[in-house]
């Protein structure tokens, strides 16, 4: 039809036609992202878990070990033993037991 009215659009119209793209691109970047996020997290639960898992079974075994050290220093050298063990307690700062003075502090 050669006689049908066709409408301009304003610029400011245009702009705002433009802007409405920008953020419906920048909105789908955004749930991409907040995907990306809740995968991130949940392997880092996992892997945190395996963490605990393998390294918390170390801990107790190297646990057992410090315990058997201690066992046999107090064996041959019940005087040694009683020294660290009040070394520990003075880091740990038992009462009764002071720490030194730090010289040159």
């Amino acid at each position: 039809m050669p006689g049908k009215i066709i409408r301009r659009l304003k610029p400011e119209e245009e702009e705002i036609l433009r802007k409405r793209e920008e953020l419906a691109a920048i909105r789908a970047t955004l749930a991409e992202r907040e995907l990306e996020l809740v995968d991130l997290r949940s392997q880092i639960a996992a892997f945190e878990g395996r963490y605990l898992r393998q390294v918390g079974t170390l801990y107790a075994e190297l646990d057992e070990w410090k315990a058997r050290i201690a066992e046999l220093q107090a064996r041959l050298s019940p005087s040694a033993t009683s020294k660290v063990q009040a070394g520990e307690a003075r880091e740990q700062g038992a009462p009764g037991l002071r720490k030194r003075p730090r010289r040159g502090i």
